[in-house]
């Protein structure tokens, strides 16, 4: 194992919370792999990271990680109160009657983990938006994490040596060092009103309370998420206040070097959104707030979006139809009127748009050719059917890239939009239609319970008399959006063919950033999806 992976896998370091410099002065670390310490230091949690024998009266945490001779009982025997505890392994539930801990549990896939703080707010929240409920399973385990967290964290800690715990060492009384956290807070709510008001366009300060701004910055309760199930390019961070049943900001951060520049171009993509968008529709993307960097590690801070994920919301399978296909006409509509406002005046060449977003990097080129040479056979033969097509003005704008349910959240008929990571005002606009393909894909997979997604979208693409109510559903929605932008039917298909190449280019840049190539096999399933839809573009 690679130092960057080590490092980048290590999800557990942020849940000791990122303060205004390195958050311990002696950190103690117990198990884990070799080198680890040193990274730890560079990224900036601790001053110094020592073995657990070493100067055991002055470290302030204890991270004991697979390898560690160390139990939990042996663990909460080191502690003092004000020191902070991250174990991983598996407790007993008799481990912790008569310890002082608030502890996180360690739920959904293993590609994206997410660490949930177990207090009725954060369980209610996290059942509420984040368990689709698409199983009885997972029904009952939306109630239970909902009405009963005490009971809900005692069967997640039967399952400990498979999930995973955290566990917090709380002093019974705010002592220095506790004291010395709030100040820093603080001083950190000063810097993010500063940093807002920089970034904020005209009159957006209006939109949000300064003071609701201030408090937005003294949470104590969080949810904690690894960012995605194919990059984990970052940690997310929901951070709740005192008596909020919802979260009141995000804070994202950088779990790789290579990514700080995506994370930190988001926040000005953010206020450009909000300078070019009237407020009815600006209401739905998150403000920024705050930029900080600690060591090697860049965390950015935006203002939470109130909502549950649609991707949620279209799994669900005890919610009616109808209110499935509401989700999906106002994320179009909601897409349409934002892409409206944000067009340049002039239009693009259609021939010439679809010539360079077609054309493929050699590298990529080179890796397709040993795992998908039919992906490669799909993209050379859409770029010679477009060049038999009338060069037609194609309406650009700035795209969100990303457009997909679980970045749209739905509150009653509000719309929140999130993670802009992948947009930017200085990248050169495209046709939008691009983010609506994207979203109806994944909606539509979701809403037929379907798991393939190439068949999905072959089935969506054929004859309209054998189209689910959602292909139907989102086929209208295509349809409208076409004739909003005056797109020709006949570059349809090549447009679906650009998105998923798109999404292909991007997943390989990411996972080249990651250092990761060293794998047994290759999988990009955007590769495979293009792949899959050669009989119809040789037709």
């Amino acid at each position: 194992m690679t130092g960057e992976s080590t490092l980048r896998h290590a999800d557990w370091r942020f849940l000791f919370g990122p303060q205004v410099g390195p958050e311990f002065d002696l950190l103690a670390l117990s198990g884990g792999p070799a080198g680890l310490g040193d990274l730890l230091v560079d990224c900036g949690i601790a001053r110094h990271v020592a073995p657990i024998s070493s100067r055991s009266n002055e470290y302030q945490a204890l991270a004991v990680l697979p390898g560690s001779p160390l139990s939990f009982r042996d663990a909460c025997a080191l502690l003092t109160p004000g020191q902070a505890l991250y174990f991983e392994g598996p407790i007993e539930q008799t481990d912790i009657r008569d310890v002082s801990i608030t502890h996180y549990l360690l739920l959904g896939p293993a590609n994206a983990r997410r660490y949930v703080q177990v207090d009725d707010r954060t369980m209610a929240w996290y059942a509420r938006s984040l368990v689709s409920g698409a199983s009885a399973v997972q029904q009952v385990a939306r109630w239970m994490l909902s009405r009963s967290p005490r009971i809900a964290s005692r069967l997640a800690m039967r399952r400990g040596a498979a999930i995973g715990t955290v566990a917090w060492k709380l002093p019974p009384t705010a002592g220095p060092a506790v004291q010395g956290r709030t100040e820093r807070r603080r001083t950190r709510s000063a810097v993010g009103v500063e940093f807002l008001s920089t970034l904020a366009p005209p009159g957006a300060l209006s939109r949000i309370d300064r003071c609701a701004v201030e408090s937005q910055l003294n949470e104590t309760a969080r949810i904690q998420m690894t960012s995605g199930v194919d990059d984990g390019s970052r940690v997310v961070t929901l951070w709740f206040s005192d008596e909020s049943s919802q979260p009141m900001r995000v804070a994202k951060t950088a779990r790789h070097p290579n990514f700080d520049e995506q994370i930190a171009r988001e926040q000005s993509t953010l206020a450009h959104l909000h300078r070019m968008l009237p407020e009815e529709l600006a209401v739905a993307v998150p403000m920024p707030l705050a930029e900080r960097r600690d060591g090697t590690t860049l965390t950015v801070t935006e203002s939470w979006t109130p909502g549950t994920r649609v991707i949620d919301l279209a799994w669900r399978r005890n919610r009616a139809f109808g209110e499935k296909q509401l989700d999906l006409r106002l994320a179009a509509h909601w897409l349409r009127r934002a892409h409206r406002h944000l067009e340049p005046s002039e239009r693009a060449s259609a021939r010439a748009w679809f010539a360079g977003s077609l054309d493929m990097p050699a590298a990529v080129r080179s890796m397709w050719a040993r795992h998908y040479p039919d992906a490669l056979l799909t993209v050379d033969a859409t770029r010679q059917r477009v060049e038999r097509l009338v060069d037609d003005p194609l309406s650009v704008t700035l795209r969100h890239r990303d457009f997909t349910p679980w970045n749209v959240l739905r509150d009653g008929a509000h719309l929140s939009v999130i993670d802009w990571e992948n947009a930017s005002p200085d990248a050169p606009p495209g046709p939008g239609i691009c983010d609506l393909l994207y979203f109806t894909l994944h909606w539509g997979c979701a809403v037929d319970g379907r798991d393939d997604s190439a068949a999905w979208l072959l089935a969506l693409l054929g004859p309209a008399a054998e189209h689910t109510d959602a292909m139907q559903a989102a086929s209208e929605e295509i349809d409208r959006y076409r004739a909003a932008f005056e797109i020709s039917r006949d570059y349809l298909i090549p447009f679906w063919i650009v998105m998923l190449l798109e999404h292909g280019v991007e997943r390989e840049r990411r996972e080249r950033h990651l250092g990761e190539r060293q794998r047994r096999s290759h999988h990009n399933e955007f590769a495979g999806l293009l792949a899959a839809l050669l009989p119809l573009v040789q037709a």
